[in-house]
């Protein structure tokens, strides 16, 4: 039972990462430590970091030639640089 429980707090935490981008490792370790010991519960959270870093890197290797490659060549995604044509020339006049 506290295999599944402590389970299924890994994934709440690893949920709330995915949707604000950080707090797994810290909500798993507050949740995790009543049900496993402190010292084996961080060993397990570092080691699924790992992989899912791992994992991400793995996956995304070899998809684009750079970092930023990959939004820039997006269709849907703005340019770096604003067109030229894209601006009116200053007026001579002022108001």
């Amino acid at each position: 039972m506290p295999v599944v429980l402590l389970s299924l707090i890994i994934v709440a935490a690893q949920i709330v990462e995915t949707v604000t981008g950080f707090g797994a490792t810290v909500i798993a370790l507050a949740l995790g430590v009543h049900i496993v010991p402190i010292e084996t519960l961080v060993v397990a959270l570092v080691l699924i970091g790992l992989l899912q870093s791992l994992w991400l890197v793995a996956r995304g290797f070899g998809t684009s030639s750079g970092a930023c490659s990959s939004r820039a060549s997006s269709p849907h995604a703005p340019s770096a640089s604003p067109r030229a044509d894209s601006f009116s020339a200053p007026s001579a006049e002022r108001v």
